[in-house]
Protein backbone atom coordinates (compact mmCIF):
# COMPACT_ATOMS: atom_id res chain seq x y z
CA UNK A 1 0.00 0.00 0.00
CA UNK A 2 2.95 2.52 0.73
CA UNK A 3 4.12 1.88 -2.61
CA UNK A 4 0.60 2.86 -4.10
CA UNK A 5 0.31 6.02 -2.11
CA UNK A 6 3.39 7.37 -4.33
CA UNK A 7 0.88 7.00 -7.06
CA UNK A 8 -0.73 10.34 -8.33
CA UNK A 9 -4.36 8.56 -9.86
CA UNK A 10 -5.08 5.07 -9.67
CA UNK A 11 -6.58 2.76 -12.46
CA UNK A 12 -7.08 -1.12 -12.58
CA UNK A 13 -8.03 -2.68 -16.10
CA UNK A 14 -8.96 -6.22 -16.96
CA UNK A 15 -6.86 -7.60 -20.15
CA UNK A 16 -8.65 -10.72 -21.86
CA UNK A 17 -7.25 -13.02 -24.97
CA UNK A 18 -10.19 -14.00 -27.82
CA UNK A 19 -9.17 -17.92 -27.82
CA UNK A 20 -10.35 -18.43 -31.11
CA UNK A 21 -6.61 -16.96 -32.20
CA UNK A 22 -5.01 -19.69 -30.62
CA UNK A 23 -4.80 -23.10 -30.56
CA UNK A 24 -4.23 -23.90 -26.94
CA UNK A 25 -4.19 -21.22 -23.77
CA UNK A 26 -0.42 -22.23 -23.50
CA UNK A 27 0.12 -21.09 -26.79
CA UNK A 28 -1.92 -17.80 -26.23
CA UNK A 29 0.14 -17.02 -23.05
CA UNK A 30 3.57 -17.97 -24.68
CA UNK A 31 2.74 -15.43 -27.30
CA UNK A 32 2.16 -12.91 -24.75
CA UNK A 33 5.70 -13.17 -23.16
CA UNK A 34 7.63 -13.76 -26.64
CA UNK A 35 5.60 -10.35 -28.12
CA UNK A 36 6.00 -8.86 -24.39
CA UNK A 37 2.19 -7.10 -25.10
CA UNK A 38 2.15 -6.69 -21.28
CA UNK A 39 5.27 -4.36 -21.19
CA UNK A 40 4.92 -2.96 -24.98
CA UNK A 41 0.95 -1.87 -23.73
CA UNK A 42 2.29 -0.19 -21.06
CA UNK A 43 5.07 1.52 -23.49
CA UNK A 44 2.76 2.92 -25.61
CA UNK A 45 -0.08 4.02 -23.59
CA UNK A 46 3.14 6.12 -21.43
CA UNK A 47 3.88 7.53 -24.98
CA UNK A 48 0.23 8.65 -25.43
CA UNK A 49 0.67 10.92 -21.98
CA UNK A 50 -2.20 9.53 -20.31
CA UNK A 51 0.62 8.37 -17.63
CA UNK A 52 1.82 9.54 -14.80
CA UNK A 53 4.94 6.95 -14.38
CA UNK A 54 5.69 3.77 -16.02
CA UNK A 55 5.30 2.03 -13.09
CA UNK A 56 2.78 -1.06 -13.14
CA UNK A 57 1.42 -4.41 -11.00
CA UNK A 58 -0.69 -7.00 -12.39
CA UNK A 59 -2.26 -9.90 -11.26
CA UNK A 60 -3.07 -13.24 -13.63
CA UNK A 61 -5.77 -15.49 -13.64
CA UNK A 62 -7.45 -17.90 -15.97
CA UNK A 63 -11.19 -17.85 -18.00
CA UNK A 64 -13.05 -20.92 -16.43
CA UNK A 65 -14.41 -22.29 -19.50
CA UNK A 66 -11.57 -21.92 -21.91
CA UNK A 67 -8.52 -21.58 -19.64
CA UNK A 68 -7.47 -18.79 -21.49
CA UNK A 69 -4.99 -16.43 -19.35
CA UNK A 70 -6.05 -13.04 -18.59
CA UNK A 71 -4.48 -9.67 -16.89
CA UNK A 72 -5.87 -7.50 -13.98
CA UNK A 73 -3.39 -4.30 -14.05
CA UNK A 74 -3.07 -1.66 -11.84
CA UNK A 75 -1.31 1.58 -13.49
CA UNK A 76 -0.06 5.27 -12.50
CA UNK A 77 -2.82 7.22 -14.11
CA UNK A 78 -6.15 9.09 -13.00
CA UNK A 79 -7.68 8.57 -16.34
CA UNK A 80 -7.39 6.79 -19.52
CA UNK A 81 -9.41 6.55 -22.42
CA UNK A 82 -11.03 3.45 -23.34
CA UNK A 83 -10.80 3.38 -26.97
CA UNK A 84 -7.40 4.27 -26.31
CA UNK A 85 -6.67 0.88 -24.08
CA UNK A 86 -8.79 -1.22 -26.78
CA UNK A 87 -6.82 0.24 -29.62
CA UNK A 88 -3.63 -0.81 -27.76
CA UNK A 89 -4.13 -4.05 -26.77
CA UNK A 90 -5.88 -5.12 -29.76
CA UNK A 91 -2.91 -4.26 -32.27
CA UNK A 92 -1.12 -7.30 -30.58
CA UNK A 93 -3.56 -9.23 -33.16
CA UNK A 94 -1.32 -11.97 -34.49
CA UNK A 95 -0.26 -11.27 -38.52
CA UNK A 96 -1.51 -14.73 -39.42
CA UNK A 97 -5.15 -14.52 -37.91
CA UNK A 98 -6.01 -12.23 -40.21
CA UNK A 99 -8.54 -9.27 -40.33
CA UNK A 100 -11.45 -9.58 -37.45
CA UNK A 101 -14.39 -11.04 -37.77
CA UNK A 102 -18.16 -10.34 -37.17
CA UNK A 103 -17.95 -9.25 -33.77
CA UNK A 104 -15.25 -10.15 -32.28
CA UNK A 105 -11.96 -8.50 -30.33
CA UNK A 106 -9.15 -7.47 -32.07
CA UNK A 107 -6.92 -9.71 -29.66
CA UNK A 108 -8.84 -9.57 -26.52
CA UNK A 109 -11.59 -7.72 -24.34
CA UNK A 110 -10.98 -4.73 -22.20
CA UNK A 111 -12.49 -3.47 -19.25
CA UNK A 112 -12.46 -1.20 -16.55
CA UNK A 113 -12.65 -1.24 -12.74
CA UNK A 114 -14.38 2.19 -11.67
CA UNK A 115 -15.66 2.73 -8.80
CA UNK A 116 -13.47 0.11 -6.59
CA UNK A 117 -10.10 2.00 -6.38
CA UNK A 118 -10.93 4.95 -4.92
CA UNK A 119 -7.77 5.39 -2.30
CA UNK A 120 -4.49 3.01 -2.20
CA UNK A 121 -5.62 0.44 0.31
CA UNK A 122 -8.90 -0.07 -1.78
CA UNK A 123 -6.80 -0.24 -4.53
CA UNK A 124 -3.91 -3.25 -2.54
CA UNK A 125 -7.02 -5.06 -1.23
CA UNK A 126 -8.73 -5.53 -4.62
CA UNK A 127 -5.70 -6.75 -6.38
CA UNK A 128 -4.57 -8.90 -3.30
CA UNK A 129 -7.92 -10.11 -3.73
CA UNK A 130 -7.57 -11.52 -6.85
CA UNK A 131 -3.60 -12.79 -6.23
CA UNK A 132 -4.83 -14.85 -3.44
CA UNK A 133 -7.98 -16.63 -4.77
CA UNK A 134 -8.12 -19.97 -5.78
CA UNK A 135 -9.42 -20.76 -8.70
CA UNK A 136 -12.71 -22.35 -8.47
CA UNK A 137 -11.81 -25.06 -10.41
CA UNK A 138 -8.46 -25.63 -9.86
CA UNK A 139 -5.72 -24.59 -11.43
CA UNK A 140 -5.24 -25.69 -15.57
CA UNK A 141 -3.46 -28.81 -16.46
CA UNK A 142 -1.64 -27.07 -18.69
CA UNK A 143 -0.13 -24.18 -15.93
CA UNK A 144 0.39 -27.24 -13.56
CA UNK A 145 2.23 -29.17 -16.01
CA UNK A 146 4.80 -26.76 -17.27
CA UNK A 147 8.09 -27.95 -17.32
CA UNK A 148 9.62 -24.47 -17.97
CA UNK A 149 7.55 -23.02 -14.53
CA UNK A 150 6.60 -20.01 -17.02
CA UNK A 151 3.85 -19.08 -15.33
CA UNK A 152 3.49 -16.93 -12.31
CA UNK A 153 0.63 -15.28 -10.38
CA UNK A 154 1.56 -11.40 -10.63
CA UNK A 155 4.39 -9.01 -11.80
CA UNK A 156 5.63 -5.41 -11.86
CA UNK A 157 7.24 -3.14 -13.56
CA UNK A 158 11.11 -2.07 -12.47
CA UNK A 159 10.88 0.09 -9.85
CA UNK A 160 8.17 -0.41 -8.55
CA UNK A 161 8.98 -1.46 -5.01
CA UNK A 162 11.39 1.18 -5.27
CA UNK A 163 14.69 -0.54 -5.93
CA UNK A 164 15.42 1.16 -9.33
CA UNK A 165 16.65 4.30 -10.13
CA UNK A 166 14.89 4.59 -13.05
CA UNK A 167 10.87 3.96 -11.97
CA UNK A 168 9.87 4.44 -15.68
CA UNK A 169 11.37 1.26 -17.17
CA UNK A 170 9.40 -1.48 -18.14
CA UNK A 171 9.69 -5.03 -17.51
CA UNK A 172 9.19 -7.78 -19.24
CA UNK A 173 6.45 -10.08 -17.91
CA UNK A 174 8.12 -12.57 -16.60
CA UNK A 175 6.71 -12.64 -13.35
CA UNK A 176 8.12 -13.03 -9.53
CA UNK A 177 7.93 -15.26 -6.88
CA UNK A 178 7.35 -13.98 -3.13
CA UNK A 179 7.95 -17.43 -2.00
CA UNK A 180 11.37 -17.63 -3.41
CA UNK A 181 13.85 -18.28 -0.91
CA UNK A 182 17.08 -16.85 -1.87
CA UNK A 183 19.98 -19.00 -1.25
CA UNK A 184 23.56 -18.62 -1.02
CA UNK A 185 25.47 -17.53 -4.32
CA UNK A 186 27.38 -20.39 -4.85
CA UNK A 187 24.86 -22.77 -4.49
CA UNK A 188 24.06 -25.12 -7.47
CA UNK A 189 20.39 -24.46 -9.03
CA UNK A 190 17.94 -26.70 -8.54
CA UNK A 191 16.48 -28.83 -11.09
CA UNK A 192 13.47 -27.23 -12.99
CA UNK A 193 10.51 -29.16 -12.15
CA UNK A 194 6.31 -28.22 -12.65
CA UNK A 195 4.39 -26.91 -10.58
CA UNK A 196 2.20 -29.76 -9.66
CA UNK A 197 5.33 -31.88 -9.00
CA UNK A 198 6.01 -29.27 -6.45
CA UNK A 199 2.71 -29.13 -5.09
CA UNK A 200 3.52 -32.84 -4.66
CA UNK A 201 6.02 -32.90 -2.41
CA UNK A 202 4.18 -30.21 -0.05
CA UNK A 203 4.99 -30.82 3.58
CA UNK A 204 7.96 -32.85 3.18
CA UNK A 205 10.13 -30.24 4.60
CA UNK A 206 9.34 -27.09 7.72
CA UNK A 207 10.58 -23.89 7.87
CA UNK A 208 11.57 -22.05 10.34
CA UNK A 209 10.58 -18.53 10.41
CA UNK A 210 11.43 -15.39 12.23
CA UNK A 211 8.08 -13.34 12.68
CA UNK A 212 8.42 -9.50 13.57
CA UNK A 213 5.62 -8.01 14.81
CA UNK A 214 5.28 -3.72 14.49
CA UNK A 215 3.80 -1.03 15.68
CA UNK A 216 3.78 2.36 14.46
CA UNK A 217 3.44 4.45 17.59
CA UNK A 218 2.45 7.56 15.32
CA UNK A 219 -0.84 5.79 13.44
CA UNK A 220 -1.19 2.85 15.74
CA UNK A 221 -0.60 0.80 13.00
CA UNK A 222 0.41 -2.68 13.01
CA UNK A 223 2.30 -4.79 10.67
CA UNK A 224 3.82 -8.40 10.61
CA UNK A 225 6.95 -9.53 8.90
CA UNK A 226 8.06 -13.04 8.22
CA UNK A 227 11.28 -13.89 7.05
CA UNK A 228 12.49 -17.18 6.58
CA UNK A 229 15.76 -18.81 8.65
CA UNK A 230 16.33 -21.72 8.79
CA UNK A 231 15.37 -24.51 5.81
CA UNK A 232 14.44 -28.52 7.70
CA UNK A 233 14.60 -31.38 5.40
CA UNK A 234 12.06 -32.58 7.23
CA UNK A 235 7.75 -32.31 7.68
CA UNK A 236 6.15 -30.76 10.71
CA UNK A 237 5.28 -33.94 12.54
CA UNK A 238 8.69 -35.82 12.17
CA UNK A 239 9.95 -32.30 13.83
CA UNK A 240 7.44 -32.50 16.69
CA UNK A 241 8.52 -35.73 17.40
CA UNK A 242 11.70 -34.66 17.81
CA UNK A 243 11.56 -31.91 20.01
CA UNK A 244 8.44 -33.98 21.99
CA UNK A 245 6.12 -31.26 21.08
CA UNK A 246 2.02 -31.84 20.51
CA UNK A 247 1.27 -30.47 17.18
CA UNK A 248 -2.60 -30.26 18.43
CA UNK A 249 -3.80 -30.43 14.57
CA UNK A 250 -2.12 -26.94 14.34
CA UNK A 251 -0.02 -26.30 11.14
CA UNK A 252 2.62 -24.48 13.35
CA UNK A 253 4.95 -25.11 16.46
CA UNK A 254 6.49 -22.93 18.26
CA UNK A 255 10.34 -23.19 19.39
CA UNK A 256 12.47 -22.12 21.97
CA UNK A 257 16.46 -21.26 21.44
CA UNK A 258 17.36 -24.84 23.13
CA UNK A 259 15.12 -26.20 20.27
CA UNK A 260 17.76 -25.29 17.32
CA UNK A 261 20.87 -27.15 18.26
CA UNK A 262 18.35 -30.41 18.22
CA UNK A 263 17.29 -29.69 15.05
CA UNK A 264 20.32 -29.61 13.59
CA UNK A 265 21.87 -32.39 15.17
CA UNK A 266 18.97 -34.37 13.84
CA UNK A 267 18.00 -32.97 10.67
CA UNK A 268 19.21 -31.86 7.59
CA UNK A 269 19.16 -28.03 7.79
CA UNK A 270 19.85 -24.77 5.23
CA UNK A 271 20.40 -21.11 6.43
CA UNK A 272 18.88 -18.86 4.65
CA UNK A 273 19.71 -15.16 3.47
CA UNK A 274 16.32 -13.11 3.40
CA UNK A 275 15.99 -9.30 2.59
CA UNK A 276 14.88 -7.06 5.17
CA UNK A 277 11.91 -5.38 3.58
CA UNK A 278 12.18 -2.00 4.70
CA UNK A 279 15.65 -1.42 4.35
CA UNK A 280 16.32 -4.20 1.48
CA UNK A 281 19.85 -5.01 3.71
CA UNK A 282 20.57 -8.68 4.24
CA UNK A 283 20.72 -10.24 7.34
CA UNK A 284 22.29 -13.48 7.97
CA UNK A 285 21.11 -15.60 11.04
CA UNK A 286 23.22 -17.77 13.39
CA UNK A 287 21.23 -20.83 13.57
CA UNK A 288 23.62 -23.25 15.09
CA UNK A 289 23.69 -22.45 18.43
CA UNK A 290 21.39 -21.18 20.60
CA UNK A 291 20.83 -17.32 21.04
CA UNK A 292 21.86 -15.28 23.61
CA UNK A 293 19.09 -13.54 25.43
CA UNK A 294 16.53 -16.12 24.04
CA UNK A 295 14.44 -17.57 26.66
CA UNK A 296 15.66 -21.09 28.13
CA UNK A 297 13.65 -24.18 28.69
CA UNK A 298 9.97 -23.66 29.34
CA UNK A 299 10.03 -20.57 27.26
CA UNK A 300 7.36 -20.24 24.65
CA UNK A 301 9.30 -19.04 21.60
CA UNK A 302 13.00 -18.25 20.84
CA UNK A 303 13.76 -14.57 20.41
CA UNK A 304 16.66 -13.94 17.56
CA UNK A 305 17.11 -10.52 18.14
CA UNK A 306 17.91 -8.66 15.68
CA UNK A 307 16.11 -5.28 17.15
CA UNK A 308 16.80 -1.96 15.54
CA UNK A 309 16.44 1.17 17.60
CA UNK A 310 13.51 3.23 16.10
CA UNK A 311 11.63 5.31 18.24
CA UNK A 312 8.57 5.46 16.21
CA UNK A 313 8.08 1.83 16.33
CA UNK A 314 7.61 -0.90 18.69
CA UNK A 315 8.51 -4.37 17.98
CA UNK A 316 8.27 -7.91 19.06
CA UNK A 317 10.52 -10.68 17.85
CA UNK A 318 9.86 -14.69 17.74
CA UNK A 319 9.99 -18.13 16.29
CA UNK A 320 8.08 -20.50 15.13
CA UNK A 321 8.39 -23.51 12.62
CA UNK A 322 5.82 -24.42 9.99
CA UNK A 323 5.14 -26.91 7.41
CA UNK A 324 6.37 -26.39 4.20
Amino acid sequence: MRVLNTFTGLTMWTLTIDPTLFASPLQAYQYIREHRCISEFMRKLRQSGHLSSGRYFYVVEWQKKTEMVHFHLLVDSAFVPFDLVCDIWNSFRPRAAGPVQGDRPGFGSVRFSAGKIESSRKAANYACGYLIKFPEHGYPAWVLDDLAGEVHRYSTSRGFWGTSEDESEIEDPTGTDDEDLVADEDEAKPERSTIRQRVGKCGEKSLLVRVVESVDLSTGEMTKTRIGVLLIDAPLPDVAVKLQRDLEGKRRLPVTADDLPVLHAAFSCRSIVRADPPTGRHHHFNTSAAVPGAPRSGGSTAHLGWEESDPSQRRATWAMIEGR
